[in-house]
């Protein structure tokens, strides 16, 4: 009888330690498990772009952009910059939100900008494209940089790749959230557009997409193909790209009036500048240009010279808008 209650009492004992043990460990535990992962998110976050990752520190409050895309995902996301590259250009090609550039200083050109300006605005983050990588070495030893990812032949949707942007602009800026409300609102607008294609019986015509200029004097068109966002914004209102290259382009081709002759008989969308418009001008009396279907049968579809068919999410929901609208009366 006493041994029994010798071991009940030692039972007892080491219950409580067990009991004693846990319960401390525990509440360590999950003090130290909430506290930190919540400090790694809110203050440093690791990034994956062009050029490997990159760790940004905080909420990003200066930030400078240097190609068009990029600042159209900043804006979209409802950040002003304190510096952007060429902004008359982005008003004259791209014109999404022009109203939040006001008071941005204008950094230089895309291709080649002002290290000089970009430094006095003393930014904490820069955002730009591959075609800035020459000058990324000097551009990081002013702020943490990130280039956004591009196409290429083994990831050649656009589209895809203009929303892995944003969403990599948005965890920059620490506007994750935002980041997924654009891209719904976006792809919301544009399945409701194509339900009015179809409801007009015009889903699975043919369509050709071009952006007009003129190069060394000659009458010159950009074909947009399957791989381009602006093309997939097409596919996703129901409508089939009659330009299908032979070999993989990135995103388009170039080419003159004569690339016409066996798209014919789809659907004529183009982009052009008022002060360069060559279907007016140069070409109006053209033979070729005069005698294809479109042409003939006045299914030839102006989207305004303001639309940017190499843009973030926004420039996507206008091609779509644009589109309809000129196509469904």
């Amino acid at each position: 009888m006493l041994k029994m209650s010798r071991l009940l009492i030692l039972i007892f004992c080491f219950s409580l330690a067990l009991v004693g043990c846990s319960s401390g460990g525990a509440k360590q535990g999950t003090t130290e498990g909430q506290a930190k992962p919540q400090e790694a998110q809110g203050d440093v976050r690791k990034l994956n772009h062009l050029k490997g990752e990159i760790e940004i520190k905080g909420t990003p409050q200066r930030v400078v952009v240097l190609e068009w895309s990029s600042l159209e995902d900043v804006l979209a996301l409802g950040v002003k910059p304190v510096g952007a590259a060429d902004i008359d250009g982005y008003k004259k090609w791209v014109n999404i939100k022009p109203d939040m550039l006001e008071g941005v200083t204008d950094v230089g050109s895309r291709v080649e900008p002002n290290l000089e300006i970009i430094q006095s605005l003393k930014p904490d983050l820069i955002i730009g494209v591959d075609r800035i990588e020459p000058f990324y070495d000097k551009l990081s030893d002013i702020a943490p940089t990130i280039l956004f990812n591009k196409t290429t032949e083994q990831d050649p949707d656009a589209y895809a790749m203009m929303e892995r942007n944003l969403k990599l602009a948005a965890d920059a800026l620490n506007k994750q959230v935002e980041g997924e409300k654009v891209l719904k609102e976006v792809n919301d607008a544009i399945a409701a557009l194509a339900g009015k294609v179809k409801e007009a019986g015009k889903a699975d015509t043919e369509f050709v997409l071009v952006q007009a200029f003129t190069m060394k004097n000659v009458p010159t068109m950009r074909y947009l193909s399957d791989n381009s966002m602006s093309a997939k914004v097409f596919n996703k209102l129901g409508l089939k790209n009659a330009f299908q290259p032979t070999k993989y382009v990135q995103t388009m081709e170039e080419g003159g009036v004569e690339a016409l002759l066996p798209l014919k008989k789809a659907n004529f969308f183009y982009i052009v500048q008022d002060d360069d418009h060559i279907f007016k001008n140069q070409l109006k009396e053209n033979p070729v240009w005069k005698n294809l279907d479109f042409v003939k049968e006045n299914r030839t579809y102006a989207m305004g010279g303001d639309t940017w068919l190499f843009g973030g999410p926004l420039s996507a929901q206008l091609i779509a808008e644009r589109a309809v609208g000129a196509f469904v009366k």
